[in-house]
């Protein structure tokens, strides 16, 4: 009985030998046999090792109602048996494909053959049934071309002859339907391990992002180094686990597949679990470890990407699919189909195949050569930004100097010989060196980053110090600055930068009017002065009391003695720097305001014979708030360096710039941030990709400003307070011309008038011949009018009782602020007082009362009054009642009112109704 037939495989044992014939030889089978059977071999070793194998091209199944084409194509199996399809075939009928056809293993499954549908071309002489009858099973089946390849012995032996006339080697092109699960098992494409197949088992990789805010509407808190450190360790541990798995998986694959062309990887995993261990704790460098770990990702994405780009198979085994080529899911041809697969060298001269391998070698050296920087010498070096490929850019700090990665690190991009150009912390001369290769020298613009590195444990000031000297040196467009990792400011590394705007400029302006109002004083007196000796005749004499001239000389000593002490040498108002004066401001106001109060009295003293026409300086320093404004802009420039300080700590700045990460250095036009802990120690830094000014003006100098001469602004002939006949002559001639004779008209009451009158005249010259008699305790005769006064006075007092208490550094901020607010409600209930004082004294009492009074004391208290008034709603309320006061003055037609409130209003330098 006859063997079963069998398909028959080349590949799987080659023949090595053939016969060589001599002359007269006697040839066997076996020596002719060996040299078709090599011959063969070497034909099909050929297309199998140097060409390829898989479907080259066509062989696309195209499935219709009566009937299935099959495109043209040709294909090789890994047995090198060429099956091709000249030109497009159709196939309307099938036959079971049984087990009477040669037994081909991949279509068992242990005993039991699968089983499958033969289609048969149009000339097949078997009788075959319609396709149609398929046509719900269809779309479930695969097609496979087939090479049925086996030896058939046509001898039939007898007991009388048995003639051998040998055996014929058939080679049947087929196509084959099989169920797609059935498909799947026969498959055995999993002896073709291309880099492409490769990568598709590989994981694409991404690095976990440390979480500064990320993903949260809440204040991010970054209140100490340990909070600071435990987001990169998160992010770093996550990305390291990651890797480690994906590295795994390639090593067994390799392992599997036996690939030998490639470096071993079986330490990679040591490696990274020692980068895992290494995390716990870690806070100086953990930003460099997880920097590390992105390198790693990022190297490891350009090595699955490169193995996807290689889909060559060197040396082929026989065994991936020897017979057979699967041609695709009818429903969807695209898949379980054949790939093609050519030899390397038809692949672009390995040249993908080289770059995996540099791939891999560059992945093994930064696995081997990271190590934790112990380096304190700041450097810049010119590098790429993170789009570009990692070995494009720099090589980072923490890598060993190793000139083995620096051989490498360019890749398939560098040129035999290029190792200089490969830029690195280690390679980077200074600022200077002779003899060394500075790509600072070169032009920069293919560099869009500048790694700043070298800074890592240094303090905090030493290291922006030497890095912005290196920003200059190299004349880079780069900023740096501190933040620290705490909440409490007071840890900030001193001293901390000055930024210069525009209100210290106003500031200083304001500060320079304040000593050129004092200036301005100080020569008036002296025209004041001059003026009362060319106007002796309206100057009345004094007993008892300072003259006009000596008033405004004693003023003037109060003047130039707050001159001295403010405009001196080194003294406040001298200060063209905010931080000069705020170093020597201390009560600066105190001897200005004790000028201000002796002028206002001066000019309230000469009152009775000077007159205003325009605003003189005493009147300006008087009404001038430009020294309240002075202390006013202070305050808030000092909040506003108090939240500058507050912009210094870490959680803020994050706050305030959100997306600041961690990237080595900075891009040209970005802000470097040094991260420092409460001891001022660095222990990482971060990045913005736009600037942040911080740079210190502490010694910005305002120019010099000069005082124009008093002269040139103020002529003697304009000279503002101009010398006048004196109120009382005034209501003396007022008395003769309106008062007498208007009282004789009123017959009804002239004994009244006529008494009253005698007594106040009489009373008047015992107070002149004897000033004392009243031991200066009474203004007026008047009860009404004089409880006013007092309470005027009175509260004159308790109000400069109030802000002396509220500038007093000695108490307590609450009870600084308690009296700030009581001095503003007394300013008000004070203005109301003046007003009602001012009303009954002009309007409401009677003229005799106004005849009678010490008007000079009367003006004197309350312009006194008027001067401490300095708040804005006191001042408005003020004004108000005065205007109220000087209208109703003007509806009288007789008597001393409207002269009364014009003097007041002058004295307290309001334009008179």
């Amino acid at each position: 009985m006859a063997a079963p037939l069998k398909i028959i495989r080349r590949l799987d044992a080659v023949t090595t030998d053939y016969a060589v014939f001599e002359r007269d030889q006697v040839l066997t089978e076996q020596q002719l046999n060996s040299i078709t059977e090599y011959l063969d071999d070497q034909s099909r070793l050929t297309r199998t090792q140097l060409l390829g194998i898989g479907i080259v091209g066509g062989l696309w199944p195209n499935l219709t109602k009566e009937a299935l084409t099959l495109g043209r194509g040709v294909g090789v199996t890994s047995d090198g048996d060429l099956l091709a399809w000249p030109q497009d075939t159709a196939y309307a009928r099938w036959v079971e494909y049984d087990e009477s056809a040669p037994a081909y293993e991949p279509f068992y499954a242990g005993e039991q053959r699968l089983p499958l549908i033969e289609l048969l071309e149009a000339g097949d002489p078997r009788e075959g049934k319609p396709l149609a009858d398929l046509a719900n099973r269809l779309p479930g089946l695969v097609a496979i071309a087939f090479m049925e390849s086996y030896e058939n012995d046509p001898d039939l032996c007898t007991g009388g002859a048995c003639d051998n006339k040998g055996r014929t080697a058939r080679n049947t092109r087929r196509l084959l339907l099989a169920g797609r699960e059935m498909a799947e098992k026969i498959r055995l494409t999993t002896g073709v391990m291309t880099g492409a197949e490769l990568a598709r088992r590989l994981p694409r990789l991404r690095a976990a992002r440390p979480d500064l805010g990320t993903g949260s509407d809440a204040k991010v808190d970054v209140t100490s180094a340990e909070r600071f450190a435990v987001r990169y360790r998160t992010a770093a541990d996550m990305t390291l686990k990651a890797l480690r798995e994906a590295v795994g998986v390639l090593t067994r694959l390799l392992t599997e597949r036996g690939v030998a062309s490639l470096p071993d990887t079986s330490a990679w995993g040591g490696l990274l679990a020692r980068r895992i261990e290494a995390l716990p704790g870690l806070i100086g460098g953990v930003q460099y470890l997880h920097a590390h770990a992105k390198d790693l990702v990022g190297l490891w994405n350009e090595l699955r990407a490169a193995l996807f780009a290689d889909d060559s198979v060197l040396a082929p085994a026989p065994g991936a699919f020897p017979k057979h080529l699967m041609l695709g899911a009818l429903a969807d041809p695209n898949s379980d189909r054949t790939g093609c697969y050519p030899s390397p060298w038809l692949n672009g001269s390995n040249a993908d195949r080289q770059r995996v391998a540099t791939l891999m070698r560059q992945f093994g050296l930064l696995l081997d050569g990271f190590v934790l920087p112990t380096v304190q010498r700041p450097k810049i070096t010119p590098s790429r930004q993170e789009s570009a490929p990692l070995t494009a850019r720099a090589i980072p700090v923490y890598y060993r100097a190793d000139a083995a990665l620096r051989a490498v690190w360019g890749g398939s991009r560098a040129l035999p010989g290029d190792d200089d150009a490969v830029t690195g912390y280690h390679w980077q001369p200074e600022p200077g060196q002779v003899n060394a290769a500075d790509p600072f020298l070169d032009d920069l613009g293919g560099h869009d980053f500048f790694r700043i590195e070298g800074h890592l444990g240094m303090k905090a000031d030493a290291a922006e110090k030497a890095i912005e000297k290196l920003i200059r040196q190299r004349n880079l467009p780069i900023a740096v600055m501190s933040a620290l990792t705490h909440n409490d400011r007071r840890l900030l590394l001193p001293p901390l930068k000055f930024k210069q705007s525009s209100l210290h400029s106003l500031h200083y302006l304001w500060r320079q009017d304040v000593a050129g109002h004092v200036k301005d004083n100080i020569a008036y007196s002296d025209m004041l002065v001059k003026r009362f000796d060319a106007d002796k005749a309206w100057v009345p004499a004094t007993t008892g009391k300072p003259s006009p001239t000596e008033t405004v000389t004693a003023a003037k000593e109060q003047l130039v003695k707050a001159d001295e002490q403010l405009s001196g040498a080194g003294k406040p108002l001298a200060a063209r720097k905010f931080k000069e004066f705020q170093s020597v401001a201390k009560d600066w106001s105190a001897p200005l305001s004790a000028a201000v109060v002796t002028t206002a009295k001066a000019r309230t003293a000469i009152g009775d014979i000077v007159r205003t026409d325009v605003a003189s300086p005493v009147d300006v320093l008087s009404a001038s708030k430009t020294h309240i404004w002075v202390d006013w802009l202070g305050d808030i420039l000092k909040q506003r360096e108090e939240r500058h300080k507050e912009k210094l700590l870490l959680t803020n700045l994050l706050n305030e710039h959100p997306g600041m990460a961690h990237a080595g250095g900075t891009a040209p036009g970005g802000t470097f941030v040094l991260v420092y802990n409460d001891a001022g120690v660095v222990i990482g830094d971060l990045m913005l990709p736009y600037w942040i000014d911080d740079n210190d003006e502490s010694d910005f100098e305002e120019p010099e400003l000069t005082l124009p001469d008093i002269k040139l602004r103020l002529p003697s002939d304009l000279l503002p307070i101009k010398v006048i006949k004196p109120l009382k002559l005034d209501l003396d001639d007022f008395k003769k011309a309106e008062i007498t004779p208007n009282l004789q008209i009123l017959t009804d009451y002239s004994a009244f008038y006529k008494e009253s009158l005698s007594s106040v005249l009489a009373n008047r010259k015992l107070v002149d011949a004897n000033p004392d008699l009243s031991g200066g305790k009474s203004t007026t005769k008047d009860a009404y009018l004089q409880t006013l006064l007092d309470r005027t006075a009175r509260q004159q007092r308790e109000l400069q009782t109030m802000k002396e208490i509220a500038i007093d550094d000695k108490q307590p901020q609450i009870v600084r602020d308690k009296a700030a607010a009581e001095a503003k409600q007394i300013e008000l209930t004070l203005a109301d007082t003046v007003g009602e004082t001012v009303q009954y004294f002009a309007v409401d009492a009677a003229e005799t009362v106004r005849f009678e009074a010490d008007k000079s004391a009367v003006y004197e208290t309350v312009g006194q009054a008027i001067t401490m008034v300095s708040s804005q709603d006191a001042s408005g309320k003020l004004q108000e009642n005065l205007r109220v006061t000087s209208e109703a003055a003007n509806k009288l037609k007789v008597g001393s009112s409207a002269m009364v409130v014009n003097q007041v209003m002058f004295n307290a330098g309001m334009k008179p109704r």
